[in-house]
């Protein structure tokens, strides 16, 4: 694991005794300003799930929840939270994940902490399946949204699928897109 992953995993499981006090209601807010929302039928993963804040957050739990997060104590609160959702400690560069499983991927806050988030965005593209909605949202000091609505149109014509993005209007803190993807039609 590189050394940026490890400060940054050494730090949340640092924080992890105060982290839902510090930061709960600045996540609920962009939660709710995303209208983050699943249908019980969904398969959704959060990628950067950290103490499962997301899945607390919501009211309709979907058929199956999978949270990943490099920091094992944030998982071990999320569990708590949530006994039927499946949480897996990893590195969301590398998610330990199968092609094309999602119907709905969502990644609140994290990109900023990557050195390359076009990882992640190819990631979060190749676990997603082909109709498929993503969000992402990003600290706005460190990604622009022209940078995120870039990086996910190529990852998207790259994997041969069509992709309608909305960029999202948020707070003065944070950038965001909902999109959906669709399978190019090559007919």
């Amino acid at each position: 694991m590189a050394r940026k992953a490890e400060r940054i995993r050494d730090l949340y499981d640092q924080t992890v005794s105060h982290y839902d006090e510090r930061y709960r209601n600045i996540q609920f807010s962009k939660f709710s300003e995303t209208s983050v929302r699943w249908e019980d039928r969904d398969v959704v993963l959060d990628v950067g799930c950290g103490t499962g804040l997301l899945i607390e957050y919501m009211t309709i739990e979907p058929i199956i929840f999978v949270g990943v997060d490099l920091s094992v104590n944030m998982l071990k609160v999320a569990r708590r939270k949530s006994s039927w959702s499946i949480f897996i400690a990893g590195d969301v560069r590398k998610l330990p994940l199968k092609q094309e499983v999602f119907s709905k991927v969502v990644s609140f806050s994290v990109l900023q902490n990557i050195p390359d988030p076009r990882e992640v965005i190819g990631e979060i593209f190749r676990v997603s399946k082909r109709a498929s909605s993503v969000l992402i949202t990003a600290l706005r000091k460190r990604i622009t949204i022209e940078s995120l609505v870039n990086w996910t149109r190529k990852e998207a014509e790259k994997r041969r699928r069509s992709v309608e993005i909305e960029q999202l209007n948020l707070s003065l803190e944070d950038v965001g897109i909902k999109c959906k993807s669709e399978a190019m039609d090559i007919s």
